[in-house]
């Protein structure tokens, strides 16, 4: 005999059907039992969705705070460089005329070099602000061989307050690319200074910069070498962190900046350790016809 149909009537009577008190008790309990358990589910989701939204708030805030945080520290970081060589130029004029015999060729070559400085600290902090509108670059071609030169010129008085020789093929040859000639020139600068700060605990004789270049097939590489103390690999990704460091005085912009600023060129920036010590950096961007 079929058991199921008395089952169901039991649980759910046809109409008509006759409900002892204990029955129809039993389901009222029930049925307030799951309203109050569907209430309290429902308060906890409208308490849930509110923290949600709480967290969400929180999360845009601090976002933003990290962006303008992020902001601010590229702009101390990419200004400070040229006001470092302003001083470093200045102080190497007044050197110059504070001799017994005033060397003025010398201190006038101080001058144009604070006067190149002070244009690209104004150059900078118009391509900051560009940056931070989200304005589009503007990019045109230039020879990357010519902008190398004047690098190292820029870096000239600072290397040598730092202690540091930088060395350049003065033969550089044309390398036309397409970019923002000042951007470019701003992401070597920040690898040379990295090496040049890696070298600081070396003996003065050792502290040896190279600005170095190939051509590999459609691409051009710049390579920055440095004899410092190398990096742990394990970190090779975390250095181009915004705001990461392992200097005690560094404030991890500098890597992170470069990158951002090569990645905007179709291009890639990767350090790697030298096989005689210290570190290689190499900037690959596409070649672009003359």
């Amino acid at each position: 005999m079929n058991a199921e149909p008395d089952f169901f009537r039991s649980i759910c009577p046809p109409p008509g059907w006759p409900l002892d008190a204990d029955r129809h008790g039993a389901l009222a309990h029930e049925n307030a039992r799951l309203r109050e358990s569907l209430a309290r589910q429902a308060t906890r989701l409208d308490e849930t969705e509110h923290k949600l939204r709480h967290a969400q708030a929180e999360l845009a805030r601090a976002n933003r705070l990290s962006l303008y945080g992020e902001l601010v520290a590229s702009i101390v970081h990419e200004v400070a460089q040229p006001v470092t060589a302003l001083d470093s130029a200045a102080r190497a004029g007044l050197r110059w005329l504070e001799r017994d015999e005033p060397n003025v060729a010398r201190a006038r070559e101080a001058l144009t070099h604070i006067s190149a400085c002070a244009n690209r600290a104004r150059t900078i902090i118009e391509s900051l602000r560009a940056r931070a509108r989200e304005d589009a670059p503007g990019f045109a071609v230039f020879d990357l061989g010519a902008s190398l030169r004047e690098v190292a010129d820029l870096a000239t008085h600072t290397f040598g307050a730092m202690k540091v020789t930088l060395r350049l093929d003065p033969r550089v040859p044309p390398l036309p690319v397409r970019g923002e000639r000042v951007l470019l020139q701003q992401a070597i600068l920040n690898l040379l200074m990295n090496g040049a700060e890696a070298m600081q605990d070396r003996p003065e004789g050792q502290r040896e910069l190279v600005l170095d270049w190939e051509l590999a097939g459609d691409s051009l590489r710049i390579h920055v070498d440095d004899r410092g103390e190398g990096f742990d690999p394990a970190l090779a990704e975390r250095v181009f962190e915004p705001l990461f460091t392992t200097k005690p005085s560094g404030m991890g912009m500098g890597l992170a900046i470069s990158r951002s600023i090569v990645q905007a060129h179709q291009g890639q920036l990767l350090l790697a350790p030298r096989p005689d010590g210290g570190t290689r950096a190499t900037l690959t961007l596409p070649r672009t016809a003359a």
